[in-house]
């Protein structure tokens, strides 16, 4: 009887322990380098983003922007302005995404233009 109700204390822990760890990595999930694949109206688009957190605030780069926005709950919210040589100006990017898995998706959007998008986290 005395070994049963150890063993169950020792689950009960190790369920208190991994709550806890999830609990305490979900903040710097996100931190660090991600590789985007965006589809575009002209095709697929790469490009790596450097996250960091402060509690539920996202900053960061995208290229030579300053990212702008929240990660709570796993639900990544970015809104920023975004130079694109390509199209000569400067407009708001926006992100709404989720990461599950290690994986983020999700849709981006960049004045008339928008999509979805695929990141992965950059181990280099």
């Amino acid at each position: 009887m005395r070994m049963h109700r150890f063993n169950l204390l020792l689950i009960r822990l190790l369920v208190l322990a991994l709550g806890l760890a999830s609990l305490l990595g979900a903040d710097d999930a996100l931190a660090g380098k991600w590789a985007f694949a965006l589809d575009t109206p002209g095709g697929q688009r790469t490009q790596v983003a450097t996250f960091t957190l402060d509690g539920d605030n996202v900053g960061g780069k995208w290229d030579k922007s300053d990212v702008k926005g929240t990660f709570k709950d796993g639900q990544l919210e970015l809104k920023f302005p975004l130079e694109s040589a390509e199209a000569g100006s400067t407009g708001t990017f926006a992100v709404t995404g989720k990461l599950a898995d290690g994986k983020l998706t999700g849709r981006w959007s960049w004045e008339s233009y928008g999509g979805t998008f695929s990141a992965v986290r950059k181990l280099d």
